[in-house]
């Protein structure tokens, strides 16, 4: 026993004590160094809710207040908020699909005979519904990108084992269980799936949008229909926020709606002025002789190599596609009379009864485990149904070749070939909106730097002509000494 003042300190609470101190030393000096650090800015936004927290906390950014004093936090695994979103998912998913398979199949579209009013508003509807989804879309396959590189996770900043778990839980025997699963390999599984999840969300609500818009059989049923699904698809934030509030959880960017990585480079991961590891690197790598094949094959997947154009390029080509199919479906709808979703019932209906296509084939699996263990739903009587109504009118509707199989290549082409002028100047003011800002840029750089070379040619060639000036003056003061000396 110790006393201190009037009181006695037994060895365990002077220890717990003598932590606390070290710990706030350390958290001072973490804090001093922090602010020296070489910050490189990663260009990588996110937007703030329940999908893109599990991300944040993969990193460390989640926190969760335990008490008054600021020791008093741990920081949130993924795992959990991982969990939250996947009840967030069911619930997102669920409704769509149950919007999906109760809209009216029995509108013509395109044949309704108001085309003076209703198809604009139509067409006005899905238009808003997918600028109002576009962010979603785009955010979701950029994050996809940067965590599916690997050499991310080797030059991100992440926290130390120890910064997990609270001071006074340090020693204990569930520290040391904590410390081995905040591993990056532990960590980015669950930011991945959570990303996939936000990613299919996005997708489900482009592409069901049209035809719960297109199945409306007036203009005020299509603008609710927009705003019930949009609702839907912006669950994402207000949910977060309900768990951000409730469980007090805490984070670096708590009043923006989007967040921006700040990437720092350790000095010693790499060797200086290439892309070797260092011995520093070899430890912080896992693999680290496959991680270094992988690098100086493709060097562009580190920051210094260019991996943040990977991170533009690929998701708005990704994107691209997946606007581009939503103009076929629309062109499809309104040359066949026929709603997409009903196609899709079609497409569910097969996988449902193991006659998917191998494009198609993990696709049907995932959603075949969805609907049979995790969706509230019953889905597939009611394709059963649907089915059945189907084939009153037709034989095998739902088969390749029937009248409701999937959008094709082959009914693409036929498209293309039918409206060339509406689906060509879609895809043109796609293409422009997606890469024209990109586009202008290159040539104002191509330009600026024609403008430079020009003007350093410009600045050579003074030089030039004075060097030769200075050389002509020195020769006709050479022959005029000359001249005198004769």
């Amino acid at each position: 026993m110790r006393t201190l003042g009037a009181h006695q300190v037994s060895p365990h609470e002077l220890a717990r004590q003598l932590r606390l101190e070290n710990h706030e030393a350390d958290r001072v000096k973490n804090a001093d160094q922090v602010k020296n650090a070489d910050e490189v800015n990663a260009d990588v936004q996110i937007m703030v809710g329940m999908y893109s927290a599990v991300l944040l906390a993969a990193f460390g950014e989640v926190s969760i207040k335990l008490g008054d004093q600021d020791h008093h936090t741990a920081k949130v695994h993924p795992f959990f908020l991982f969990l939250a979103c996947t009840l967030l998912f069911v619930i997102q998913s669920s409704a769509i699909v149950a919007l999906t398979l109760n809209m009216n199949w029995t509108v013509q579209v395109g044949r309704t005979g108001h085309i003076n009013v209703l198809q604009p508003t139509q067409l006005m509807m899905i238009l808003i519904v997918q600028l109002m989804n576009f962010k979603l879309v785009i955010n979701s396959a950029r994050l996809m990108v940067f965590v599916l590189n690997p050499i991310t996770w080797l030059e991100m900043r992440h926290p130390k084992r120890q910064q997990w778990v609270p001071v006074m839980y340090q020693e204990t025997p569930c520290a040391m269980l904590v410390a081995n699963l905040v591993r990056p390999i532990c960590l980015a599984p669950f930011a991945i799936a959570a990303l996939m999840m936000k990613f299919s969300v996005g997708y489900l609500v482009c592409t069901e949008s049209v035809s719960v818009i297109l199945s409306t059989g007036n203009v005020q049923d299509a603008m609710f229909n927009a705003l019930a699904i949009t609702f839907l698809a912006e669950l994402n934030g207000p949910f977060w926020q309900f768990l951000y509030m409730i469980f007090r959880l805490e984070t670096k960017h708590e009043d923006e709606s989007w967040a921006t990585f700040r990437l720092v480079f350790d000095s010693g991961v790499w060797e200086e002025g290439s892309h070797t590891l260092s011995e520093y690197g070899r430890e912080k790598a896992v693999m680290a002789n496959f991680v270094q094949k992988v690098v100086l094959h493709f060097p562009f997947l580190t920051r210094a190599g260019g991996a943040d154009i990977m991170e533009d390029f690929i998701p708005f080509v990704v994107v691209f596609f997946v606007y581009a199919r939503r103009i076929f479906m629309i062109a499809h709808a309104f040359d066949t009379a026929v709603l997409p979703a009903v196609r899709d019932v079609c497409t569910i209906w097969r996988w449902q009864h193991h006659e998917a296509t191998p494009e198609l084939m993990f696709a049907a699996r995932m959603f075949v485990f969805f609907e049979d263990h995790i969706s509230p739903i019953a889905i597939r009587n009611k394709t059963d149904l649907l089915h059945r109504k189907m084939s009153v009118n037709s034989t095998e509707p739902c088969e390749r070749g029937g009248k409701y199989y999937r959008l094709g290549a082959h009914a693409a082409h036929h498209l293309l070939r039918k409206y060339p002028l509406h689906i060509l100047a879609s895809l043109t003011l796609v293409v422009f909106l997606l890469l024209g800002h990109r586009i202008f840029s290159c040539i104002f750089a191509k330009f600026h730097s024609k403008e430079n070379d020009r003007e350093v040619q410009g600045e050579d060639e003074e030089d030039d002509d004075e060097d030769e000036s200075e050389d002509e003056s020195e020769t006709t003061e050479e022959a005029s000494e000359a001249d005198v000396k004769r």
